[in-house]
């Protein structure tokens, strides 16, 4: 006897078994295409994201001329990409204040100063 069912791989695995549970809410997949400019290749991404008591769940399709790719991203893994996203971000706003301070006068520094004193309540 064979086994005619066929083998769910690990994304269908991950989305059957967190879908429709109380308690796991997930946004509208968003479908993103790109093409690559004067070579014209395109690719279609499609992004789904849930979240359950352990965390986020990312689900990403990715569609090209040679095929499909499907991948469940667990919740260690999107906390990595969070994370480097906010410290990516972080270090350009700093960056961008420094910046911004450098290029003030000393009248429109002072009055920066006085506005965020006086905001803190100081």
């Amino acid at each position: 006897m064979t086994d005619e069912t066929p083998r769910r791989d690990a994304f269908d695995r991950i989305i059957g078994a967190i879908d429709g549970l109380p308690g796991v809410s997930k946004a509208r997949p968003s479908t993103v295409t790109t093409v690559l400019p004067i070579v014209g290749n395109a690719q279609t991404y499609v992004v789904q994201t849930y979240k359950g008591d352990d965390g986020f769940y990312l689900f990403l399709q990715m569609v090209d001329a040679e095929g499909r790719a499907r991948v469940a991203i667990p919740p260690k893994v999107a906390e990595a990409i969070y994370r480097q996203r906010d410290a990516l971000i972080k270090s350009a706003r700093k960056r961008r204040g420094r910046d911004r301070w450098a290029n003030m006068t000393d009248d429109q520094r002072r009055a920066n100063v006085a506005r965020l004193r006086k905001a803190a309540g100081r």
